[in-house]
């Protein structure tokens, strides 16, 4: 009788062990969930201050290309403007050609030029342009 007793007592506090030990791991698991939500809500943060940092920073690149085009508009304007005066002081014949080519009335206008009025000997820039490239290739 004493072995059956120390038997059920030893089942009994198995049992208990277990039960105990599965609401352990119960508390762990809903603590674990918990702790997974807070993260999840940590991780929500973070992701939405990185996408506002790549945001800032993504605005901040356009910013620099706009930069770096309108430098370059500038440099090929200076540039235009000084191969346009040394060709009016050194080569006036071909700046005076150049300016009788002219076919848009803004660009006329530019020069001081009323309407349409092309002459027949000059060439277009582009026919000279051309017969300047054939004579390199040959």
């Amino acid at each position: 009788m004493q072995k059956f007793r120390k038997r059920a007592l030893r089942h009994t506090r198995d049992r208990l062990m277990l039960s105990m030990t599965v609401e352990g791991h119960q508390r762990q698991y809903m603590n674990a969930r918990n702790s997974f939500a807070a993260l999840s809500q940590r991780d929500q943060d973070r992701r939405a201050e990185i996408a506002q940092r790549l945001d800032k920073l993504k605005a901040e690149a356009k910013q620099l290309d706009a930069r770096v085009v309108a430098q370059d508009r500038k440099l090929r304007s200076r540039q235009a403007v000084i191969v346009g005066g040394w060709l009016r002081a050194h080569e006036p014949a071909t700046f005076q050609r150049v300016v009788d080519a002219l076919t848009r009335p803004q660009d006329r206008a530019a020069f001081g030029l009323d309407g349409l009025a092309v002459q027949p000997h000059a060439e277009p820039v582009t026919q000279q342009l051309t017969h300047v490239d054939e004579g390199v290739q040959q």
